[in-house]
């Protein structure tokens, strides 16, 4: 959550768009599924020493982001208005959000068990790990053409949308 508001803000203070920064976190996700595959089929203690050093490497490249400790102002509207985390959470939307995240994140967690289901089948390690990067491909299409499909359907039809697909 962190690094998508780190690159959020940067996105936002340089009018980049935010869906190539979030579609290089989707690849970075699925890569060591398919480039790491091979390696924990060999043996499964592998996982841990390399997610030791992937941390360490994330921690140390942390360090290295350009941020400015600003003084933080208080979040507005475009009209200039305050917001506040109580009017947040008392606007409908956010709440249809925040409840439909909770469902989907429910049906989602089936993937936790979808490499148990592949090895029952049969699959090795190697192919559960690609398995499960398989699985979030969608994201990278959803990435290359949202700025597209924003442009014709509104940023609140589009939540609705995307709720209604999952």
């Amino acid at each position: 959550p962190m690094a998508a508001a780190l690159g959020l803000d940067f996105c936002t203070k340089t009018k980049r768009n935010y869906a190539p920064v979030r579609l290089g976190g989707t690849i970075g996700y699925t890569l060591p599924g398919f480039l790491f595959g091979a390696l924990f089929a060999r043996d499964l203690k592998n996982v841990f020493l390399i997610y030791a050093v992937l941390v360490a490497l994330s921690c140390a490249a942390t360090m290295l982001y350009p941020i400015k400790q600003e003084k933080q102002s208080p979040a507005v509207t475009a009209d200039g208005k305050k917001v506040s985390m109580f009017s947040l959470i008392k606007d409908p939307l956010v709440i249809f959000l925040l409840m439909s995240n909770m469902v989907a994140f429910m049906g989602s967690s089936c993937y936790t068990y979808l490499p148990l289901y592949a090895q029952e089948l049969g699959f090795d390690n190697a192919l559960c790990g690609q398995l499960s990067a398989i699985a979030a491909v969608p994201e990278i299409l959803l990435f290359l053409t949202i700025d597209r499909a924003l442009k014709k359907i509104p940023p609140k039809t589009m939540i609705y949308i995307a709720l209604g697909l999952q």
